[in-house]
């Protein structure tokens, strides 16, 4: 009995330590889990709610992922991908300067195709919001043409054909710029969904041909089921 005694008590002891080494070890599993789970929790409700078409929504819980206090952490991987999503949510809101604000911080702050894809992103927005304030006041009902502006939106890439100087306009060719181009452009380019759906919207209020009609409604069925 005097022998066993201490035996006993040892082996008690070791259980123990065992017992809180096991408890750590798991408090530290959930701990991490928590943690893993808190990371993409925002990017994911923000996302939900971008695809479905609730920017402003979506544009709250980026922002929280964004400056949740484990931005911070060496291996949260949601980060560079936030903050793309952020930019493009801020595009769809038509606030662009935003958007390219946040593109220059990731071009600053990663590598790799993030940086790449931020820098075209912005370089894209700035072309073209100065092409488009060209186009304002043309496309707008009965301004007249300013001279080569037709082929100055051929050189720039934004339409695929041109007429002669001088050439008259009717408004069928101004929705069709509006239809095939400029409404596109808003689309992918500036990831812009609500200024390419009112293009669209516009086109149908104009004197054009049915075939430009008939694709327009189909542009329009496209984006609002890619929104819901």
């Amino acid at each position: 009995m005097l022998v066993g005694s201490p035996c006993f008590f040892a082996a008690s002891q070791r259980q123990r330590r065992n017992s809180r080494v096991s408890a750590v070890f798991w408090l530290g599993v959930y701990a991490f889990l928590f943690l893993w789970g808190r990371q993409h929790w925002h990017y994911f409700r923000g996302s939900a709610d971008y695809e479905a078409g609730r920017y402003e929504r979506a544009l709250g819980n980026f922002k929280k992922q964004s400056e949740a206090w484990y931005v911070m952490l060496a291996y949260n991987t949601w980060e560079p991908r936030n903050m793309e999503m952020l930019a493009q949510t801020y595009c769809q809101l038509e606030n662009f300067e935003k958007a390219r604000e946040v593109y220059g911080l990731i071009a600053a702050r990663y590598a790799g195709e993030y940086a790449q894809r931020a820098q075209y992103k912005s370089a894209i927005i700035e072309e073209r919001l100065k092409q488009f304030a060209e186009l304002e006041e043309w496309l707008a009902d009965g301004h007249p043409e300013p001279a080569g502006m037709f082929k100055r939106l051929y050189d720039q890439g934004l339409v695929h054909r041109f007429y002669e100087e001088g050439a008259e306009f009717t408004e069928n060719d101004k929705a069709s710029i509006l239809c095939f181009h400029i409404a596109p452009i808003y689309e992918w380019d500036l990831d812009c969904s609500a200024r390419a759906e009112r293009i669209y919207r516009k086109v149908l209020e104009m004197k054009t041909s049915e075939s430009c009609r008939k694709s327009v409604i189909e542009h329009l069925h496209k984006l609002m089921r890619r929104d819901r």
